[in-house]
């Protein structure tokens, strides 16, 4: 079975790491990358999406932002949300007031291991 899953972040170094990482774990995987909120807001437009990986910072809107949009859309409103952050301030406000808007936060880097840990909670 094919997942389609969503990566969202403006630093393409960041999109090369997760898409790699997602690869090796199924190499099967539909990634679809966009940039800013407004791009990957665009993408929900029926299309099946089985999980949303995204950075906080993002151009024009946060991750924060593209996040509660979702909430908000029927089709997607129960999607897993991963947000990765490497502010460490970020990382403590979205774990202390919004933990519960996001599936998983996780402070960048990352491990492999507990990026699989995630994918295989939500997509196996």
């Amino acid at each position: 079975m094919n997942r389609s899953i969503v990566i969202v972040d403006d630093y393409d170094l960041t999109v090369k790491v997760i898409e790699q990482n997602i690869k090796f774990w199924d190499v099967n995987a539909n990634v679809i990358t966009a940039t800013s909120c407004k791009e990957a807001l665009k993408l929900f437009n029926g299309q099946h999406i089985d999980m949303v990986i995204t950075d906080y910072n993002l151009p024009e809107n946060s991750g924060l932002d593209l996040t509660q949009n979702l909430r908000e859309m029927a089709d997607y409103e129960n999607v897993p949300v991963v947000l990765i952050t490497g502010n460490n301030n970020i990382y403590s406000e979205m774990q202390n007031k919004y933990a519960d808007v996001f599936d998983e936060i996780v402070k960048k880097p990352f491990k492999v291991k507990q990026f699989h840990a995630i994918l295989d909670k939500y997509l196996k």
